[in-house]
């Protein structure tokens, strides 16, 4: 783990805030959260990367929702 995401990671354990975070290393923060077990944490950069997701590289979620219907 890398400098910043433990920053992060500690920051939010004490804080339960993400504050000068950037978006780069979202995928690292949810591997931390989930190998220290903190789900409030691995949810937040879950929800993060989901949200950020683009619609030429993913299929659009809700339309994979909708066919499964």
């Amino acid at each position: 783990m890398d400098m910043n995401t433990l920053r992060l990671m500690l920051m939010y354990m004490y804080t339960n805030t993400l504050k000068d975070h950037d978006g780069t290393n979202v995928r690292s923060l949810y591997i931390a959260a989930n190998k220290y077990e903190l789900p409030s944490l691995k949810e937040r950069c879950a929800s993060y990367m989901l949200k950020r997701r683009t619609k030429k590289r993913n299929p659009d979620l809700s339309s994979i929702r909708t066919a499964r219907s």
